[in-house]
């Protein structure tokens, strides 16, 4: 092992290595000349003899390749922020930013965006249809062709896509269905269990007043007249409404074939077949036909029923389920068939 002093001789006849930085000269144009001596004193030195200070000179190296080669003069350019195409410490979806005349590609299948720009494609599809529609209108294909172009160019100002007429469509049907899931948000949050000048009093952000009063007050003829039938629509009558309309002619014409077959396999399994004997045949409840075609309600989900209802205020407003159905049905047929025996006994008599 050695000692001290062999230790201390062998720093002192190490040569301690140094790191020393180039600083570079101005351009030619740019130096500035010593000012003149008027006593004979010699002129100031230049940038080349001036000693670096000290706290540049005791740096040491670094093992690291990357911070040999960074730069200390002058700042470093950012590696995230705006113009850089990187999302910095922020939360939240940003649109990536293009040059002027620059668009992003985006594929659409059934008017919804796929690959990596969807979920910024639907986005602003969200905020557009917001900006060119009423809160209060429904269907987008109904819309005026001229909003409808105001729609498509403001999207292909950041987007393009192949544009025909079944994706315009499609798309709009998109935008239609987004649109109705905002507006039951906004009623279930502003408009249910207030009065009708608390609900008008209480506009959501962003929505122009005149508008929303127009909203509460077809909402409250929708109630009222709910009300003045005795019943709610059940849900056979839901999905016929929103995907069935009645011609002059009395015809009817669906938005497509699947929702017709849909809906006739559901009234088959309600309506009793005339080729089967009522009382051994128990028909389904309507929450039975609908689920059996259309599959079971998720957890905080009602299937066409618009993502503002749950199941507990589906089944709330409807004020029936499955089961009181079904009971519904099993004493009526347990009342009929009294009725048939007590006739029997009065022939019998």
């Amino acid at each position: 092992m050695a000692s001290a002093s062999e230790r201390s001789s062998r720093d002192g006849s190490r040569l301690r290595k140094h790191r020393t930085l180039s600083i570079p000269l101005p351009p030619t144009s740019q130096a500035i000349c010593p000012p003149p001596t008027s006593q004979g004193l010699p002129p100031a030195p230049t940038s080349l003899a001036l000693p670096l200070p000290p706290t540049l000179q005791q740096i040491a190296p670094s093992s690291s390749p990357q911070a040999s080669t960074s730069s200390v003069a002058g700042p470093s350019a950012p590696s995230w922020g705006r113009g850089t195409g990187r999302r910095g410490p922020t939360r939240g979806v940003t649109e990536r930013r293009l040059p002027d005349g620059q668009q992003w590609n985006v594929s659409l299948v059934r008017g919804y965006g796929v690959g990596p720009t969807a979920d910024h494609f639907t986005s602003r599809m969200g905020i557009v249809s917001k900006m060119y529609c009423k809160i209060w209108q429904k269907d987008f294909a109904k819309l005026p062709v001229a909003t409808k172009e105001l729609i498509f160019r403001d999207l292909q100002l950041m987007y393009q896509w192949e544009r025909i007429e079944k994706i315009d469509r499609e798309m709009l049907a998109h935008m239609s269905a987004m649109h109705r899931s905002w507006r039951s948000k906004q009623k279930k949050r502003y408009f249910n269990g207030k009065s009708l000048d608390d609900a008008i009093a209480s506009a959501p952000a962003g929505v122009d007043s005149s508008d929303w009063q127009t909203m509460c007050e077809m909402w409250t003829t929708a109630d009222e007249s709910s009300h003045m039938h005795g019943r709610t629509p059940h849900r056979l009558e839901v999905f016929k409404m929103g995907r069935c309309k009645d011609l002059p002619d009395g015809s009817e014409s669906w938005v497509d074939e699947e929702s017709r077959r849909k809906y006739e396999a559901m009234t088959q399994m309600i309506a009793p077949s005339p080729d089967i004997d009522a009382e051994s045949h128990t028909p389904a409840t309507l929450e039975d036909a609908f689920i059996s075609v259309m599959g079971k309600d998720r957890p905080g989900c009602v299937r066409y029923a618009g993502s503002g209802e749950t199941l507990g205020t589906w089944y709330r407003s409807t004020g029936t389920s499955a089961n009181s159905e079904r009971e519904r049905i099993m004493q009526e047929q347990l009342k009929a068939q009294e009725e048939k025996l007590k006739a029997q006994e009065d022939e019998m008599t």
